[in-house]
């Protein structure tokens, strides 16, 4: 189904106005106040949204009051609670998680990513790591999560005819996919004025040219992958477009990746972070110091390999995920394989909210490779990426994971003569320096990438043999 498509009907459409409108208001009331609170307070808000959360999901879960026993478990207790694995919910706990009892897997499915007059928009995460999982909002959490949209887009803004003016051209490369969350969110905020081009990231890169071109955005998001094939368009002059800004999300950003748009383009970039447990709750103001996390939304925990909370400013093994505000499907410490740090650190804009101040990928996205002594080193592929984001010649790549060894497809830009061994010096250099086996990486110059585009048009730049995962 074509994104534009949700909207066909006049009641969905109708519908989604009222949504905006709701949640505009939500924004301008209680989000509005939370902005401009104390510390203490943020805390003290989240610790009675916590509370309330606990509550119901220990009355109303079969899943977690078997989980918890007869006690409530109160805010204090929450560090202790053990942790909820993605596995958890797919194999054992899905419908027990529910709190609605006329809901399951199956009535949710048959709801899967159609907006309409259901009470319900229903989600599924994008698989890339495994089997999806499905994810309800009843309509009042949608509009929730909608205002903290709003708000981030406010944040970002030095004015309200700076918001207005960037909104009137919006254009977008992402998925059209109806069951991933950017084009249910997107879908939600046509009521705004303004012109919008949507275009899928897994439509060729000539046709966003063309059509990009012919609209002129003022402003541009999208996953980081497809903005990225854009602004070196831009740089080889293949692309001729002038966005004011570029929001990006759905992905970590490639290494020079900021640089290559600020050539590009010379635009504002603003990154975002979110999930399709949480919706979008991570939003980079015009500080440019890292994410705010929506504090009053969710709770986000970085823990080590064992799930201890670790202090403020040290990087993780993983993160923990509440979100306060979904009661149909509680997620309660929620473990996320993200590596990230996050700071409590003031920001200048005033905004009270904690920052994640590095987000680093997937924790289960490492590379198992051969040792240079036989054992296995893990490699995250970002240090591969490095190199070959900074490497002259390189169009796309791909790297393939199997059997402690990875294949780099590389994709050139032009003829590719000697390219393979020049990025095979490099990548040894990486491979020394983190005791992996010379040969545990392979380089080959291809025409094309196949399998490169998942379920929501995301570029898997990682493939890993599925027996492994």
């Amino acid at each position: 189904m074509h994104e534009k498509e949700l909207g066909a009907s006049p009641w969905v459409g109708l519908g989604r106005l009222a949504d905006g409108l709701r949640a505009s208001f939500l924004r301008q009331t209680r989000l509005r106040r939370a902005e401009t609170a104390s510390r203490a307070e943020i805390l003290s808000l989240q610790e009675k949204r916590l509370e309330r959360l606990l509550e119901h999901a220990a009355r109303q879960s079969t899943f977690y009051g078997r989980r918890w026993g007869k006690s409530v478990p109160t805010p204090g207790d929450f560090r202790q609670l053990e942790p909820v694995t993605k596995r958890e919910l797919l194999d054992r706990g899905f419908d027990e998680a529910l709190t609605d009892p006329a809901l399951n897997r199956e009535s949710l499915h048959k709801l899967l990513g159609h907006g309409g007059r259901s009470p319900y928009i229903v989600l599924a995460t994008s698989g890339t790591t495994g089997e999806p999982v499905i994810v309800p909002y009843s309509r009042r959490e949608w509009i929730e999560g909608l205002a903290y949209m709003i708000r981030g887009e406010s944040r970002r803004s030095s004015s309200l005819l700076q918001a207005l003016r960037t909104a009137r051209r919006i254009g977008s490369v992402a998925t059209h996919n109806p069951i991933h969350v950017s084009t249910q969110l997107a879908a939600s905020l046509e009521f705004l004025p303004g012109a919008r081009l949507s275009l899928s990231a897994g439509m060729s890169i000539e046709e966003q040219i063309e059509r990009l071109e012919a609209f002129q955005p003022r402003m541009l998001w999208g996953y980081p992958a497809a903005i990225d094939l854009l602004a070196k368009a831009q740089l080889e002059g293949r692309l001729h477009i002038r966005p004011e800004r570029v929001l990006t999300g759905g992905e970590t950003m490639p290494s020079g990746f900021r640089e290559r748009l600020r050539a590009a383009w010379g635009a504002e970039i603003f990154d975002s972070y979110g999930l399709t447990e949480g919706l979008v709750f991570g939003w980079e103001c015009r500080q440019h110091r890292g994410l705010h996390i929506d504090e009053d939304a969710v709770i986000l925990e970085v823990v080590d390999k064992d799930d201890r909370l670790l202090p403020w400013g040290e990087k993780g093994n993983s993160i923990l995920v509440t979100n306060l505000y979904n009661w149909t499907l509680p997620v309660i410490r929620y473990r996320v394989g993200d590596v990230m740090t996050i700071s409590a650190e003031p920001c200048p804009c005033g905004v009270p909210f904690a920052r994640i101040t590095s987000i680093e990928g997937r924790r289960d996205e490492a590379l198992p490779l051969e040792g240079a002594q036989g054992q296995t080193v893990e490699l995250h592929p970002a240090a591969l990426e490095a190199v070959l984001e900074a490497m002259d010649g390189v169009r796309r790549f791909q790297l393939r994971s199997s059997a402690g060894r990875a294949h780099v497809l590389v994709v050139p830009r032009g003829p590719g003569d000697g390219l393979a061994d020049r990025i095979k010096i490099e990548l040894e250099r990486i491979l020394a320096s983190s005791g992996a086996a010379p040969d545990s990486v392979r380089v080959e110059i291809v025409a094309g990438l196949e399998g490169e585009l998942g379920s929501t048009d995301k570029r898997r730049r990682v493939l890993r043999d599925s027996r492994r995962d």
